[in-house]
């Protein structure tokens, strides 16, 4: 029997019409833009003789990109040596252990860096060698050193080099610090800090090509001056650690002083990409300063840009406003026809695409039924996406969301089975059939899906795949299909939120007279074989191997552990090895000879 919906949807589709794209965009918008285009362009050429619009945008731009170059000529080199030692001491060509040849490479990598004023390459057996580029060379213990410490701990978060925040000392003034991280053999051995004095920056602004019009400045955030050319010839204004850079109004320059003044104007005209142009009135006369935000260089943004006096190009900008205004009286008619044709197209493009990339990342409650439009192609786009999106709506329900995205990710359909080391995570409740047998058919229904929910959402949190359901008990995985070299952390952390959610949940139920539900959890970390097993048209992305047998048996002996805690967690000391320091509060329960394992294994008790 047809739904009302339905009938009123064919009964729409009759008389609603359906013009094409094409004729829309060129009754529409071709020919009304056209006429525009046409007219201002007229004017354009006829003015373009009398104003410099290309010299204040392109002028805008080179200005300021001149200035932020000039600064990459000056810092990269230094990044570049560092990644040359980090990878030296990756491929062991640098034994970080051999102080004399440590500080030999540093000091050859600073001929190569002539901004770096030092290298300092800390290890993670306490040992600092210092050289700077008078031939200095330091090598001590930094172990009592909170600062060091601290470095060394930040830089072991990451692979890549990173510029530090300006720091100041009295004997090389203010400086900025680029920090690279040394690994070896996928293991952090130290840190390695290059010095560059922010001295030489104002002196860098001097070298600038002559085309840069206009005082050059580098601001870090708004109000501290990182480099201008009055700061030259000092090695450093401040003599303050709390306060390594001077402030606007410290560097004898009175127009800059007055950037962020409020009753400043924004030049819309001069904006150009990240570059932008604004005007202040300093003692009765106009300055335009044009500024770009450069980041990348430590936590806080660098400002970079130059300022020069108005009249020097106030002709040009009248010349320009005139044939702006021109234009905009000629445009403004056919906007505002253009814009409606715009918005009845732009409205269902706009909606499609955004479903489209909800579906794509398969979050299907984010993409609501495209509405019918009046464009004929539109309209059939718009049905057939509706159509699509409700068999998208069924296929979500049987498949798990993040192991569909990864495989998308991976951009191919074949997926060869492989071997692939990951760890393996089995739950089961505690007494279930006991339970069960005091609950009816719909409250035990119940009572899994909040369960396998309460499950789910923790094993999402860590990224994890949840492979199946069997009955009480939840299987899932890390490790595939995307690599992930920290799958045993992840499972680790994982079990303990399960712990504490499974925990607060009991609180929940024992306060509404419920039952409190018992769960085992079992780990194990090992190699598996991962991929597609099924017959064509029934495929299922599984784990298959001794890996998840030995977690089903682990998890048998956490089912066993007489105990009153609301969950126990009980992992391999293979899964314990590759967690690292995740787990590194996890007590050792001695050996077990587990069934069907000819080898007995060490058990640790997780939660």
């Amino acid at each position: 029997m047809r739904s009302s919906l339905q009938v009123a949807s064919r009964r729409r589709r009759f008389w609603l019409p359906r013009i094409p794209i094409v004729g829309v965009l060129l009754v529409g918008i071709g020919g009304l833009v056209l006429a525009a285009v046409l007219t201002v362009l007229a004017i354009g050429l006829g003015s373009s003789r009398r104003n410099t619009f290309d010299l204040l945008s392109d002028k805008a731009d080179l200005v300021v990109t001149a200035i932020e170059q000039q600064i990459r000529l000056h810092l990269e080199p230094a990044r570049h040596q560092a990644e040359f030692i980090a990878r030296m001491v990756a491929a062991r060509e640098l034994d970080i252990g051999n102080r004399a040849q440590v500080a030999e490479t540093l000091y050859a990598a600073q001929a190569g860096s002539p901004e770096v004023s030092s290298l300092i390459l800390l290890d993670t057996a306490n040992q600092a060698t210092l050289v700077a580029r008078t031939g200095y060379v330091l090598v001590n213990d930094w172990s009592d050193d909170a600062a060091a410490r601290e470095r060394l701990e930040e830089a072991s978060k990451t692979k890549q080099s990173f510029w530090g925040e300006v720091l100041w000392t009295r004997g090389l003034g203010a400086f900025i610090n680029l920090r690279t991280p040394l690994w070896r053999d996928g293991v952090f051995v130290g840190g390695l800090g290059a010095v560059v004095q922010v001295g030489n920056l104002s002196r860098t602004l001097q070298t600038i090509p002559g085309e840069v019009i206009g005082r050059p400045f580098i601001l870090r955030g708004r109000d501290e001056v990182l480099a201008h050319p009055n700061l030259a010839a000092r090695r450093s204004i401040t003599t303050d650690e709390r306060q390594p850079l001077p402030l606007l109004a410290q560097v004898e320059d009175p127009v800059l002083a007055q950037i962020w003044d409020p009753k400043g104007v924004r030049l819309e005209p001069l904006r150009l990409g990240s570059t932008e142009g604004h005007q202040v009135e300093v003692d009765g006369r106009t300055y335009i300063f044009l500024t770009r935000e450069l980041r990348g260089y430590g936590p806080t943004p660098w400002i970079i840009g130059t300022y020069f006096d108005q009249q020097d190009v106030d002709r040009e900008l009248l010349r320009l406003l005139q044939a702006s205004l021109a234009g905009a009286a000629v445009l403004l008619v056919a906007l505002i026809a253009a814009i409606a044709f715009a918005r009845m197209l732009g409205r269902p493009i706009l909606a499609l695409a955004r479903s489209a990339e909800a579906v794509r990342s398969l979050d299907l409650a984010s993409s609501p039924p495209l509405r019918r439009s009046v464009v004929r192609e539109l309209d059939d786009a718009g049905r057939a996406f509706n159509q699509m999106l409700t068999g998208l709506r069924w296929f979500e329900t049987y498949v798990p969301r993040r192991l569909v995205g990864q495989l998308i990710g991976r951009q191919t359909t074949a997926i060869a089975s492989a071997e692939r080391r990951v760890t393996v995570l089995f739950t089961d409740i505690r007494g279930f059939t006991t339970l069960s047998e005091r609950l009816s058919a719909a409250e035990v229904a119940a009572l899994l899906n909040e369960h396998f929910a309460l499950i789910d959402d923790v094993v999402d949190a860590e990224e994890g795949i949840v492979d199946k359901y069997i009955g009480d008990s939840v299987m899932a995985f890390w490790g595939a299909p995307a690599i992930e070299p920290d799958h045993a952390a992840r499972a680790i952390r994982a079990a303990r939120a399960i712990a504490a959610a499974v925990a607060s949940d009991n609180r929940r139920r024992v306060a509404d007279g419920l039952p409190a539900i018992r769960v085992a959890v079992g780990l194990h970390t090992g190699p598996a074989v991962v991929g597609n097993v099924g017959p064509a048209g029934r495929v299922n992305y599984t784990i298959v191997g001794d890996t998840v047998n030995s977690a089903t048996r682990i998890l048998s002996e956490a089912k066993d552990v007489e105990d009153s805690a609301d969950v126990v967690v009980l992992a391999s000391s293979e899964t314990i090895r590759a967690a690292g320091r995740e787990a590194r509060d996890c007590r050792s329960l001695g050996t077990r000879q587990l069934r069907g394992r000819m080898e007995a294994i060490e058990l640790f008790r997780v939660a």
